[in-house]
């Protein structure tokens, strides 16, 4: 805008743009509208995860309920978000960076925040210093174990070089390379904290065996083996057992399948050093479970637990060897590898004659679920059907079976009695039965070179590293293996499909 003057009245009118030099053209208008119309994009961005009535967190007044977006009076764009007492919160559009989603850790849905208090500040501040001293902690222990000394493994002896031999496949550049960065690690005196990162299927388990063996073998210590699952504890217990089968080592294994009786007997020997490698599950970390003389622990598929749960095993063996297994390794795990606090090896070259997994998705459709039954069990093979509830599992049994009534159809999950369990895996196993329905205690580890084929019912319901997981489930045996994700119609072209 500009001024003017009127003469007969000796006036001038002055604008504020001509006395402070600022002046809005059409297009500095226009460049503002982008700028609000790109924020607004922006926010619309960040909240399209958010669904009416989801949880969600604003970083200033806590726990609320998203009730949508909706216009002011002035038509200005708002999100409105429910808390305790009815009360309602107004928050610009532009403001949305404060919101987020509510992520719980299960069970019980947490009490929505009451406005004008000051429990969501001391939450806050309660969380806020938990989250500094636990990091402090972290890094105590991890400056420790850098400075405190270890034990060093003596070099390969000659029993080493005759297992190493008795191995029947040819090892891979990846694995020959981790094998070597672990000894090194273990014959050096301080205490090795190494993490092999590796796909499903590329030899991890090889590494595994081998530095559990230097162990007992060079030095007279006992190895621990920690996994997340049962079914992966008994499938380890068994390939440790076999390949070490020529040797006098006293292998044991402790999950919730053992009798009181075995459990009993193998805590006692891992106190008097009778007992020489453990394979187990979070029972492991019990305080009734002490070792005469430890010298590696072994962490495997280290996604599936709880930062906690890991830094317990490490506070438990704050001197001694570390070996963590990983297909998928947490972003924690992961920084601290790649920022040098942990040493990694990767396995990036695939065993002989591996062929990339053909995976498609697909609508559910029992069409295209008998066909691809079908085509694996015309070639000999057999097939994994994925069903993570145990509740509704026995009617997927009676549907395959009305679908393929020529296939034998086993179920498996882990609300199952150890022995009902054992023999359905068994039955699989030995090729006895053509479909094993089960939940994900498949997810971890379990190795059947004839099963090729894995139909995934609801993949929408897990995350990707968890898919990442079952699909290494097959193809372990060279052949073209098929994964095939199924979703509900509606879903298919939406976020899950993603």
């Amino acid at each position: 805008m500009q001024g003017f003057t009127v003469p007969s009245a000796k006036l001038a009118f002055i604008s504020s743009a001509e006395i402070f030099g600022r002046y809005q053209t059409s297009q500095s208008r226009r460049r503002s509208s982008v700028i609000d119309h790109q924020r607004r994009a922006r926010a619309q961005t960040a909240l399209e995860d958010i669904k009416d009535g989801d949880l969600v967190v604003h970083a200033e007044y806590g726990i609320g309920r998203y009730e949508g977006i909706q216009s002011d009076d002035q038509g200005l764009e708002e999100i409105h978000i429910g808390y305790r007492d009815g009360a309602v919160l107004s928050v610009p559009l532009d403001h949305s960076h404060l919101l987020s989603k509510y992520v719980g850790l299960g069970g019980k849905e947490p009490d929505l925040t009451r406005l004008g208090t000051s429990s969501w500040s001391k939450a806050r501040s309660s969380a806020e210093k938990s989250i500094l001293d636990y990091a402090a902690r972290l890094l105590q222990m991890q400056a420790e174990r850098q400075t405190m000394p270890g034990y060093a493994h003596p070099p390969d002896t000659r029993w080493m070089w005759e297992f190493e031999n008795s191995f029947h496949f040819t090892l891979t550049e990846g694995q020959a390379d981790a094998i070597e960065d672990v000894k090194r690690d273990m014959e050096s005196d301080k205490p090795m904290d190494r993490l092999i990162c590796g796909d499903v299927g590329f030899g991890k388990t090889e590494v595994a065996i081998r530095a559990a063996f230097k162990a007992v073998t060079g030095g007279g210590k006992q190895a621990v083996v920690l996994v997340p699952t049962t079914v992966l504890a008994e499938q380890h217990w068994r390939t440790f057992r076999e390949r070490m089968s020529d040797y006098p080592i006293r292998i044991e294994l402790l999950n919730r399948f053992r009798s009181a009786g075995e459990v009993r007997a193998t805590i006692k020997g891992l106190a008097d050093g009778s007992v020489d490698i453990v394979i187990g599950t979070h029972r492991l970390l019990s305080a009734d479970v002490s070792f005469k003389n430890l010298g590696i622990a072994i962490v495997d598929e280290e996604q599936r637990f709880g930062v906690k749960h890991k830094e317990r095993f490490k506070e438990m063996f704050r001197n001694i060897d570390v070996l963590t297994l990983s297909a998928t390794p947490i972003p924690r795990t992961l920084y601290l590898s790649l920022m040098g606090a942990r040493d990694m090896s990767t396995i990036d070259t695939p065993l002989p004659g591996k062929v990339p997994i053909n995976t498609s998705i697909h609508g559910y459709d029992e069409r295209i679920i008998r066909e691809a039954i079908t085509r694996e069990l015309k070639r000999g093979g057999q097939v994994f059907f994925l069903h993570n509830r145990v509740k509704s599992i026995r009617l997927v049994q009676k549907k395959l079976r009305d679908l393929l009534p020529d296939a034998s159809v086993v179920v498996g999950h882990g609300q199952m009695e150890k022995d009902e369990l054992e023999v359905v895996m068994r039955t699989f196993v030995q090729g006895k039965a053509d479909i094993l329905l089960a939940t994900t205690i498949i997810e971890s580890g379990i190795d059947i070179p004839n099963a090729n084929t894995i139909i995934i019912d609801r993949a929408d319901r897990f995350g990707l590293a968890d898919l990442y997981q079952l699909r290494g489930r097959v193809g372990r045996a060279g052949g073209q293996a098929y994964a095939i994700l199924m979703l509900p119609r509606d879903l298919l072209h939406g976020d899950a499909r993603k």
